[in-house]
């Protein structure tokens, strides 16, 4: 289990693993930024940005995590590298995201 941050202290980083939260953080808009030049490199910092948060328990935000895929580390953006379908199973719907390079399905519980 990862440790929990409160809701007022998500964007500041003055507690305890804050700069590892940090360097999270900007692995990932590094990756974001490069994936169009390079996707390998994209991957790369993306799969630090793991290691980091693996190494130190921490859980990846929400955000990010919607945007990774679980098995190859690849940036999933509509309509580019994945393809998303919604769907209602059992009164809930179900987002699901296929990554087009490693066929990997991530669903994801919306409302």
């Amino acid at each position: 289990m990862g440790k929990k941050i409160k809701e007022e202290h998500k964007h500041d980083f003055n507690f305890k693993g804050g700069d590892n939260f940090q360097r999270m953080d900007y692995l990932f808009k590094l990756g974001d930024m490069i994936y169009n030049k390079s996707p390998h490199l994209s991957k790369f910092y993306i799969s630090a940005m793991k290691d980091i948060a693996k190494r130190n328990t921490l859980k990846i935000d929400k955000k990010f995590k919607r945007l990774l895929c679980s098995k190859c580390n690849n940036l999933l953006y509509k309509d580019k590298d994945s393809t998303q379908l919604l769907e209602k199973k059992s009164g809930k719907h179900v987002l699901k995201i296929t990554c087009s390079k490693c066929k990997e399905i991530t669903e994801m519980i919306l409302f």
